[in-house]
């Protein structure tokens, strides 16, 4: 029997519910407090994490954990033979159930005390398909809104001010900034991590004005307004000092950059155009992290996948790890003892997990929805059980646990998987693949489910040849980039070739980041970045690129199209290897 993911539990004895307090049951459902979110581990096995606290019910009853650590923290639920419609609530380390008494477990057979309602929530959902990204300015002294709730900068600068409006489908927004990727509330000197209550939505109140595209702010659960006066709320009614102005962030160029040169790409092969593309892709934010995994060493891009994408991006790069009972996005090392890292950080594991997945995934079909002449590249590898991190020879996923990562990416993209027999998928056009869906979702060799007629593809049925350099020296990456990219001819054979467009952090880079902060991988991304465009004009003009030597992927840190052009790049490079191998079918003998 499938079970919500969102519910609420309600005794069946005293109709009393669970919340986020682990010795205390609620006589009203209250939501955030009262909500939980059941994720599943397998055979009617599930962690029950708190909306509210993002913590999770385990055998210590009487407290709540942090994190899933292993059986403490899973429970198996299944329906009560006895009374039709209810569920037992067995802790899978100890055996025992939850009960009446919330400061208890029951042990042996259950009774009615141990009978629980579990009721489908549908909370407020939002509405990724009308997100909008802008800056956030006050219209009395031309501020704007930051990454720090208690100030304005008197510039829009981009990731700091940069925002992201969400709206949900009860006419409210959330307003997220795109550097720190929190949500501004009513609590105005702080900023919450997620959305959990009304204290996180605003409504967004139209003001007639020249400027145009002015609104009162006014958050949903306190009613009051956002003012000039960054670490304050007004009360009461708004004036002047509480109007803001939403100037667009526009992107409307690069995210439909394929539909708007169908004419150029839509009939060629993909082996035979270039497509931007994101390198860890996920690791935009952090949601937890090892003691080293700091920003500095694992944070790869400024935007989220959403933005990713409307930068003109068409390949991601995604690193899925299981932490919680969830799958997000990571960016890890695996430290050997015998690694010039091992003295400063131990043996082990150390990085971050990034977004959820399944976040990640909806931001890709909001995507698509909005862009539908549009094809995206998902390529899935590197996954990793993060509870297992440190057993080198065994924190790969289970076979159950990628049977559930496979159904997850199925019931969040669903009909815009691009499905068909197993064939090479470098061969086939642009315009034959969108009349199968929008998304190619790669998996590796091997992995349990793959089934290219549900959409589930593996990553040998699209070829590919490249790799990273491994190296922080900007001119041996180009070096590396430019042999590796003339050791690999075109001339009858259909594939990808990926140009990675990364420096990597040497370990004193890894120890200094991890300790002091600095360098980091956006700084050198920054670096690599500006010399993506001189050098491939130069190999452009020289004949480095031509009919048989050419990319079909570039790929970079920080995926802004201002950074590295790679959209006006990608179809410079298809535009040259289309005219080269047009004029090379001229001169075959008739």
């Amino acid at each position: 029997m499938s079970l919500p993911k969102l519910c609420s539990l309600q005794n069946a004895d005293n109709k009393k519910y669970r919340c986020n307090h682990a010795t205390k049951l609620a006589s009203d459902y209250k939501p955030p407090q009262c909500l939980f979110e059941l994720l599943p581990y397998g055979n009617e096995t599930y962690a029950i994490k708190n909306v509210d606290n993002g913590e999770f019910y385990q055998n210590h009853i009487r407290s709540l954990a942090s994190s899933v650590k292993g059986d403490g923290q899973l429970w198996t639920i299944v329906p009560d033979a006895e009374a039709e419609g209810t569920f037992t609530i067995q802790n899978v380390e100890n055996g025992e159930y939850m009960t009446s008494h919330a400061g208890q477990l029951h042990k042996g057979k259950p009774g009615a005390n141990e009978h629980w309602v579990i009721e489908a929530r549908e909370e407020a959902k939002p509405d990724l398909r009308a997100s909008f990204y802008g800056f956030l300015k006050n219209q009395s002294n031309n501020e704007y809104r930051c990454k720090h709730a208690s100030q304005l900068k008197d510039k829009p600068v981009v990731p700091n001010c940069l925002t992201k409006f969400i709206p949900y489908d009860d006419g409210t927004v959330t307003i997220q900034n795109q550097d720190n990727y929190e949500f501004f509330q009513s609590s105005i000197l702080t900023m919450a991590d997620r959305v959990t209550s009304d204290a996180q939505k605003w409504r967004l109140i139209e003001v007639d004005s020249e400027e145009g595209n002015t609104f009162y702010v006014k958050n949903v659960q306190n009613e009051e307004y956002m003012t000039s006066k960054a670490s304050q709320l007004h009360a009461g009614k708004p004036g002047r000092d509480e109007v803001w102005v939403i100037e667009p962030f526009d992107c409307a160029q690069t995210s439909s950059w394929m539909s708007s040169n169908a004419a150029l790409i839509g009939n060629k092969p993909l082996s035979e155009i270039c497509l931007p593309a994101s390198h860890d892709s996920g690791t935009y934010k952090r949601t937890y992290h090892t003691q080293y995994g700091t920003q500095a060493v694992t944070k790869t891009q400024l935007f989220d996948i959403q933005m990713q994408l409307m930068q003109g991006a068409r390949k991601l790069d995604l690193r899925p790890a299981l932490w919680n009972g969830d799958f997000y996005t990571a960016h890890y090392t695996d430290i050997s003892k015998d690694s010039g890292l091992a003295a400063t950080f131990k043996v082990g594991f150390q990085g971050a997990a990034g977004v959820a997945l399944s976040e990640a995934l909806e931001q890709v079909a909001a995507f698509i929805e909005n862009n539908q002449g549009e094809l995206v590249i998902l390529k899935f590898s590197h996954f990793i059980d993060w509870a297992k991190r440190d057993d080198r020879k065994d924190n790969g996923l289970s076979a159950e646990q990628s049977r559930l990562f496979i159904s997850m990416v199925r019931d969040v993209l669903g009909a815009h998987l691009i499905t068909g027999d197993a064939t090479n998928l470098s061969s086939l056009t642009v315009n034959e693949l969108l009349t199968k869906g929008n998304v190619i979702a790669l998996m590796p060799n091997g992995f349990e489910g793959i089934d290219s007629m549900a959409g589930i593809w593996a990553i040998d049925q699209l070829p590919g040849e490249g790799g990273y350099s491994n190296t922080n020296v900007l001119e041996n990456m180009v070096a590396n980039q430019e042999k590796k990219l003339t050791s690999h001819s075109h001339d009858n054979k259909s594939f990808m070739m990926n140009i990675s467009w990364q420096l990597t952090l040497d370990t004193t880079n890894c120890i200094s980041g991890a300790t002091l902060g600095t360098p980091t991988i956006l700084s050198y991304a920054q670096k690599a970045n500006a010399a993506l465009s001189p050098t491939l004009s130069e190999w452009l003009v020289h004949g480095v690129i031509n009919g048989t030597y050419y990319p079909n992927t570039l790929q970079t840190d920080i995926c802004f199209e201002a950074q590295t052009q790679a959209v006006a790049l990608s179809l410079a490079v298809t535009h040259q290897v289309d005219r080269l191998l047009h004029e090379r079918q001229e001169t075959l003998p008739a």
